[in-house]
């Protein structure tokens, strides 16, 4: 009798015909045989010999899309054999990029650490010695409470390539009332959030590409097939029903091959071709007034950029084609070097597909030069103009219908600003578009900062005060506070050698408080990282009621 722990010999008939067997050709096993499922041991051949596993659930995490992988795990040795796409996953469906069955590669990386190592020795000389893992959260932990205990907050740092926890490291640190999360965000996408928060309160957008029509995609965008699968998967099949596809890269990208049109702009002058889009929507008349009217503060923006115009909504044309007249696709044509008769295709194409329109920037072009925030900014404009905003085919906010965990009861505001994640100057973009947004008073809120601080010497906090203080109107107190700040950030700064240079920056922001600063000061901070074809896209202060959008 023979162990039926020995594998099983089929000859080439049963392959495919032995009833007992479940070995053979399928898309993907059947759910309901994954707690046993058979295959054959391609090592094997020519024999034919079965091999069973337990298929079991889990996550790629290669990049933030999370596709679903199923674990092929032996169930004689217990050794994960191979990962394969899971098809019961809602978003990939079980297609997965070449990273997904590579996971496999870090199940099994022969210089994979698997204990803890702790240095001995001086720090670069590369001796280490294994410790137990109880040793080293007890040290670990130790010096973390030592450091809270004696207010050291700012040595207290969490690092993480790409944060896939979604919000709860943040309670933590919140909970040890510290500001130390730090992840790539900084050199990747932290413009582009910029942009789409302005106008949303929404650092990201969900883009329905399903059900789109017109589908615009900038630069290195989540989509370009080494990220985010299954949005690829979406516009794929999109465009098989009859969307179209627009990429704008100056590189002849994946996407940019399979797209209906393809826009090589130069580097960094996207904003400009997205303004001159912007222009021929509302020349055209082919812009979705009514949700315009309901969803946007175009009453404010009336007030304070046209007071030479009666505050009605047919005001609003006249007055956002005299702030974009300059945009003709003729001037776009010579600055970004996409052909003015294309830009008016394209412009005729999203006029054609109102509430349809679905779009994504991510990266190279927000990331890739100073100012490139504007592009995410113009790009959502155009969602704007088309109503495309929480509708279907169109394009969204990551966090209107997704669960954000909020902090511990009882835990504090956190008091502590970490300069080290955030240096001040980093900042001088989000601050003016806080006012731009009509945030809570960021002023008083930066102000309360500084006294704690009372240190404020950096060139482009001056810049960034300078730019808020023309913005948003201040009390008297509130004026003279910040006045006396700045006139003692040169005397009081232990940062910078050269403090005559500190007092040159403070005496320019202090001129900009009087009104008496150069017009272009506040292009300072948002000017192009390519001088021939710098431009800050004057994109005004429209923003989408974020309280009150469609669901």
């Amino acid at each position: 009798m023979s162990n039926s722990n020995e594998p099983r010999y089929l000859d080439e008939a049963s392959f495919y015909k032995d009833p007992a067997s479940n070995a053979g050709l399928t898309n993907y096993p059947p759910h309901d045989q994954w707690h046993d499922w058979t295959e054959l041991d391609a090592k094997a051949w020519p024999r034919r010999v079965e091999r069973h596993f337990r298929l079991i659930p889990t996550t790629c995490f290669n990049c933030e899309a999370a596709c679903g992988l199923v674990a092929y795990v032996d169930r004689e040795t217990g050794e994960v054999a191979k990962f394969e796409g899971n098809p019961e996953h809602p978003a990939s469906r079980g297609r997965t990029c070449a990273k997904g069955p590579a996971t496999l590669n870090q199940v099994n990386d022969p210089e994979r650490i698997l204990f803890p190592l702790k240095r001995v020795g001086e720090r670069g000389g590369g001796e280490w010695e294994r410790i137990t893992w109880e040793q080293a959260l007890d040290e670990i932990g130790a010096r973390i409470r030592t450091a809270l205990l004696e207010d050291r907050r700012d040595e207290i740092m969490y690092h993480v390539g790409r944060p896939g926890e979604d919000g709860y490291t943040e309670r933590v640190l919140q909970g040890w009332g510290i500001d130390g999360h730090n992840s790539h965000t900084n050199i990747c996408s932290s413009n582009a959030r910029i942009g789409y928060q302005s106008w949303m309160g929404h650092d990201r957008p969900s883009s329905d590409y399903a059900n789109a029509e017109v589908i615009f995609l900038i630069s290195s965008h989540l989509e370009s097939g080494h990220y985010f699968n299954p949005h690829a998967q979406r516009i794929i099949e999109a465009q098989e029903r009859g969307a179209t596809v627009i990429c704008v890269d100056p590189r002849l990208s994946n996407t940019g091959s399979k797209a209906n049109h393809w826009l090589p702009a130069w580097p960094g002058t996207e904003p400009f071709l997205l303004l001159a889009l912007a222009k021929l929507l509302l020349e055209n008349g082919t812009w979705e007034r009514e949700f315009m009217r309901r969803w946007t503060n175009w009453e404010t923006y009336l007030a304070e950029t046209r007071p030479d115009l009666d505050i009605e909504f047919e005001s609003l044309e006249r007055a956002l084609l005299d702030q974009y007249a300059e945009y003709t696709p003729e001037r776009a044509e010579h600055i970004t070097g996409v052909p003015a008769e294309e830009i008016r295709e394209i412009a005729a194409i999203i006029g054609a597909h109102p509430t349809k329109f679905a779009s994504h920037n991510w990266r190279a072009a927000g990331a890739g030069n100073l100012g490139g925030w504007q592009t995410a900014r113009c790009l959502f404009f155009l969602n704007v103009l088309t109503g495309s905003v929480g509708t279907e085919g169109g394009t969204s906010g990551n966090g209107w219908n997704k669960f954000k965990p909020h902090a511990p009861l009882g835990t504090q505001k956190i008091e502590h600003w970490n300069e080290m994640s955030w240096p001040r100057e980093y900042l001088a973009p989000f601050l003016t578009q806080s006012v731009a947004a009509r945030n809570p008073d960021p002023v008083s809120r930066y102000l309360q900062h500084f006294k704690r601080r009372a240190r404020f010497d950096s060139a482009a906090w001056c810049h960034s005060l300078a730019r808020l203080l023309n913005q948003q109107p201040l009390d008297a107190q509130t004026q003279s506070e910040l006045e006396s700040l700045v006139e003692s950030a040169g005397r009081e700064s232990d940062d910078y050698e050269s403090h005559t240079q500190d007092q040159q920056h403070v005496d320019l922001a202090l001129d900009a408080f009087h009104d008496t600063a150069p017009s272009n000061l506040a292009d300072v901070i948002t000017q192009q990282a390519h001088p021939q074809h710098t431009h800050d896209p004057p994109t005004g202060q429209l923003i989408v009621n974020t309280l009150s959008f469609p669901r």
